[in-house]
C-alpha cells in the first residue's frame, strides 16, 4: 500500500475479505491460508490506523 489512507484502507477491508473467502470457498487457497491473509491484512490495518 503507497498512500496512508487509513480510512480508505477500512473501507476496502470487507470487500478484500470478501474475496478471499470465496477463493477458499472455491478452493483457490486453503482455507488456512486464507485465514493468515485476513489475520496479516488486519494487523497491517491496527498499524496503519495507529500511526
Amino acid at each position: 500500500m503507497d498512500s496512508k489512507d487509513a480510512a480508505g484502507a477500512a473501507a476496502a477491508m470487507p470487500k478484500t475479505f470478501s474475496i478471499v473467502d470465496r477463493a477458499a470457498k472455491w478452493g483457490v487457497i486453503k482455507e488456512n491460508t486464507a485465514a493468515r491473509y485476513k489475520s496479516r491484512i488486519s494487523l497491517r490495518l491496527r498499524k496503519l490506523q495507529a500511526a
